[in-house]
């Protein structure tokens, strides 16, 4: 669900159609009373991949669905590729729209694989406009391939340059009035390669400045990789990983005043304990953020929860009725924030829906 100055648009988990699967989209004015956009409205079989805003309304790049890959077993969506073309969809009003093509060098099939398709690209909607990042086109001669655009029409490509090409990216958003992007940057320790989890800072998109997360007491030689970021108001935190096997998951959080610091033990969450080779390496619940605030969850019999608008500070939340996690004691699969709650998944399709109290 993406919040915009005209209202929400809620985009829905893929449904099968007679060519291949299609995005359900609803939009509201208010978060409460609903339209659903037409099937027709993007075309047979298009997913889309991202929704942003600009100063002039919406913009949704999409692509179609392209082959099965799972003939014969039950179908679902993950079992089909993505296919080109990349496309942006600009709308005044997130009901009528029109198409253009998507910036260009981006979603491009791997030429060494036929049955692969395409990854979908990362668009980050901030104050200098819109940023599009496709991390799997990532080479080490050309770098990752980038784009800003002010209103969807027309692409400028970000100078290949302006990262190091030795820096593949693993996440990119508006953050303040710019952006924030984390990766890993190939080094070499003791004679061996391996890779430094680095952050990169741009005020438009265009200009990328470099830093490396801090990595004391880990083990230089098993590398770090910096990906997700989960962002608030006054903070964000970037979650990652060494590259030893099994693997630590590694959280850096940084507040307004530029520090990055490594978090240790996932606060509030905690370090899992349980069987199998992911104890004590992984947190013990899950972390999401969409740029208004924080929520840490803990599924279980005794479910609990934490919000923050900066990821330093946490307050405890009072939580009500049956969580996930009660259900026969399923592991949480997913968890969405939207602007008017939060909805949970569990790996057996058990879905909650939470509110605030008020």
């Amino acid at each position: 669900m993406v919040r915009w100055h005209g209202g929400f648009v809620a985009l829905g988990a893929e449904l099968r159609t007679d060519d291949g699967w299609q995005t359900p989209v609803w939009v509201s004015a208010d978060g409460a009373t609903w339209t659903t956009v037409g099937p027709d409205a993007f075309g047979p079989s298009t997913v889309i991949v991202a929704v942003g805003e600009t100063p002039d309304g919406l913009v949704a790049l999409t692509l179609q669905s392209g082959a099965d890959q799972c003939i014969g077993e039950p179908e679902s969506f993950s079992c089909w590729t993505l296919a080109g073309p990349l496309r942006a969809w600009t709308s005044p009003d997130a009901t009528s729209r029109t198409a253009y093509p998507g910036p260009s060098g981006m979603a491009l099939p791997d030429p060494g694989c036929d049955d692969c398709g395409v990854a979908a690209p990362i668009l980050a909607a901030g104050t200098p406009g819109l940023l599009v990042v496709d991390p799997s086109g990532w080479s080490a001669a050309t770098g990752t391939p980038m784009a800003l655009s002010h209103d969807g029409i027309d692409w400028q490509a970000v100078p290949a340059d302006a990262i190091p090409s030795d820096i593949s990216l693993g996440d990119v958003a508006a953050v303040g009035s710019g952006f924030l992007a984390t990766g890993e940057q190939a080094i070499t320790v003791h004679g061996d390669e391996t890779t430094r989890a680095v952050a990169l800072t741009s005020a438009d998109g265009l200009a990328w400045s470099t830093r490396h997360l801090p990595t004391a007491g880990l083990d230089a030689r098993g590398g770090s990789s910096a990906r997700q970021i989960v962002s608030a108001p006054d903070g964000l935190i970037v979650q990652g990983s060494d590259g030893l096997v099994p693997g630590t998951e590694l959280w850096w959080s940084s507040t307004r005043d530029g520090k990055w610091t490594r978090l240790k033990g996932y606060p509030p969450l905690g370090v899992w304990q349980g069987e199998g080779e992911g104890t004590g390496l992984l947190p013990d619940g899950t972390l999401v953020g969409d740029g208004e605030r924080m929520l840490a969850y803990r599924a279980g019999s005794k479910p609990r929860g934490w919000t923050s608008t900066d990821g330093a500070s946490w307050q405890a939340l009072a939580i009500t009725g049956d969580g996930p996690g009660d259900a026969g004691g399923k592991r949480l699969d997913t968890l969405v924030l939207t602007p008017v709650g939060v909805l949970a998944t569990s790996d057996d399709g058990t879905t909650w829906f939470g509110t605030p109290r008020t």
